[in-house]
């Protein structure tokens, strides 16, 4: 093993860099606050889940979709998207249609049932949104928007952003020995 001269040495930080705000731990607390509180709603309202409620805008949307559109519309695996879409058939909001063509795909559609539990979503919805961003001005919600799309797309899957920052960063480097 080679002694460095000191002037190559590294200096370690005196202390503990400050972390800044735990944006993950405060996203993931109100990511879990906001549908704990949308599924309450929606169940009095529509009887629907908030995943359900999305699934439904979705299949509204881009009525005919097949599950691996759904899928990937929503961000979720195929195998949480079959769970889902059952549920859905089963409560008579949609309609599985066979494929013509290929007899193992499914194209979704929203029954009259599927398109009032959207109505019903919709008020709520826009009341909540308005809710959120009511103490914030225009510019701070512009703001708000911009942070979440980044958020978005620097964890999307396929993008290395998120990883390559995290493994070229000294501080995280710090954090994870």
């Amino acid at each position: 093993m080679t002694k460095q001269a000191p002037s190559q040495i590294p200096a370690l930080p005196s202390s503990k860099p400050s972390r800044g705000p735990k944006l993950f731990y405060l996203l993931d607390q109100a990511h879990k606050a906001l549908f704990k509180a949308a599924d309450r709603k929606l169940k009095e309202n529509g009887g629907i889940t908030s995943a359900q409620q999305g699934a439904l805008f979705f299949i509204g949307v881009n009525a005919g979709c097949l599950l691996s559109e759904l899928a990937a519309g929503l961000s979720l695996k195929k195998s949480a998207i079959t769970g889902l879409v059952s549920r859905l058939e089963k409560a008579e909001l949609i309609t599985r249609l066979e494929d013509k063509a290929d007899k193992r795909a499914y194209h979704l559609h929203l029954t009259d049932k599927g398109r009032t539990a959207i109505s019903a979503a919709v008020p709520y919805l826009i009341s909540t949104n308005q809710a959120l961003l009511a103490p914030f001005s225009s510019a701070e919600t512009d703001v708000i928007v911009r942070f979440l799309t980044h958020v978005i797309e620097l964890t999307s899957e396929g993008s290395s952003s998120l990883s390559s920052a995290a493994s070229s960063s000294p501080i995280l480097q710090e954090f994870d020995q």
